[in-house]
């Protein structure tokens, strides 16, 4: 008996796994009939629709826009796509004003080193002599009209004063000299070797003499290649050019000048 027993558990045992099989399948999205049922991923017509994620079309077409709507209802703007990021510049906008250049301190510029002789010059401060003669720094001054400071005048090496060869016998000046009959006069000055000197042949430039006795000529002389003769009334001191009703006239004293005379 406790044989049939087993015989009949396994075969109510197998008629129940029969039915669970044979029986439909719910679907999941919980879909009732026809009508109402819609395939995995497809949307119901509708405004209520929910999307993927849980939204309703409403609230994807208002995050397109720019929009969305708050749990409150309010309405939210939300910053699109072309949206500035934040700190950045859009387009256009001007650039910070440039910040000006930091100040480099620049060391003094020395000035630069005085020549030596023979170097190029362009004025006495830029020689270590002092002297620019010719365009050259020399040795000195180099000055008296005969001599130079350049190879090409010389035939010496440039800053070295010595003769010029091309002004050898020529006038470089004049000086004062007392002519015959004790006459001061003007006589002529040549180159001789790189010398400035009196002509020896004596060639007389001017005679510092006038034939009005109330004049005095002499001659004078300035710098030692240059001289004149100067006129002068009356010079010596406490005179005057004493003139008389015949026209003679003569430089007296003052306190001589009396009578039918009378200081011109």
């Amino acid at each position: 008996m406790l044989r049939s027993s087993k015989f009949l558990l396994l075969g109510c045992f197998a008629s129940l796994c029969l039915a669970c099989s044979s029986s439909p399948v719910p679907s999941n999205d919980g879909g009732g009939g026809s009508g109402g049922a819609t395939t995995d991923g497809a949307k119901p017509d509708g405004d209520g629709a929910v999307a993927e994620g849980g939204q309703t079309d409403a609230e994807v077409d208002g995050a397109a826009d720019g929009h969305v709507a708050g749990e409150d209802g309010h309405v939210e703007e939300v910053p699109g796509e072309d949206a500035a990021i934040d700190g950045a510049k859009p387009d256009g906008a001007k650039p910070d004003a440039a910040k000006p250049d930091a100040v480099v301190e620049v060391a003094p510029e020395h000035p630069p080193a005085k020549l030596p002789n023979g170097g190029e010059c362009a004025g006495n401060s830029g020689c270590q002599s002092g002297f620019c003669v010719s365009g050259v720094c020399c040795a000195s001054a180099c000055n008296n009209g005969c001599s130079a400071c350049v190879m090409a005048k010389t035939g010496k090496a440039d800053g070295m004063c010595a003769p010029d060869k091309g002004l050898d016998k020529m006038q470089c000046g004049t000086s004062c000299s007392t002519l015959a009959m004790g006459v001061a006069g003007v006589i002529q000055k040549v180159c001789d070797n790189g010398n400035c000197v009196a002509s020896p042949l004596l060639k007389i430039v001017e005679i510092c003499q006038v034939d009005d006795k109330c004049t005095t000529s002499f001659c004078d002389q300035p710098d030692p290649n240059t001289a004149r003769c100067v006129n002068a009334v009356c010079p010596q001191q406490g005179t005057c050019c004493c003139g008389a009703q015949s026209g003679a006239r003569m430089c007296v004293q003052k306190s001589a000048c009396t009578g039918d005379r009378s200081c011109m």
